[in-house]
C-alpha cells in the first residue's frame, strides 16, 4: 500500500487550500469563494495518471474527493 500526502487534482503542482480560520477542521477548498482574503495552506496535488506512471497500473484507490469527483471519473474514464 502507497499512502501520498497530496491533494487530487487534474493538474500535477502546488495549489492554494482556502479554509476558515474560525472553523479550521472544516473543508479545505481550491475555490476562495469570492473571500480573496480566506487563509490558505499551499499543498502539492497529484492526478492519476502521474500515480500509474510512477508505479503502475493501480488495483484500488481510496481518495478522499469532496467536490472533486467529477475531475477524478473524467481522469478514469479518459485513461481507461
Amino acid at each position: 500500500m502507497t499512502y501520498y500526502p497530496k491533494a487530487y487534482d487534474g493538474e500535477v503542482g502546488t495549489f492554494k487550500f482556502y479554509y476558515e480560520p474560525d472553523a479550521p477542521g472544516n473543508c479545505f477548498s481550491l475555490h476562495h469563494y469570492g473571500d480573496p482574503n480566506k487563509k490558505f495552506i499551499e499543498v502539492e496535488t497529484i492526478n492519476l495518471l502521474s500515480i500509474i506512471k510512477e508505479h503502475g497500473q493501480a488495483d484500488i484507490i481510496k481518495a478522499d474527493i469532496e467536490g472533486s469527483w467529477e475531475p477524478i471519473c473524467r481522469e478514469v474514464l479518459d485513461n481507461n
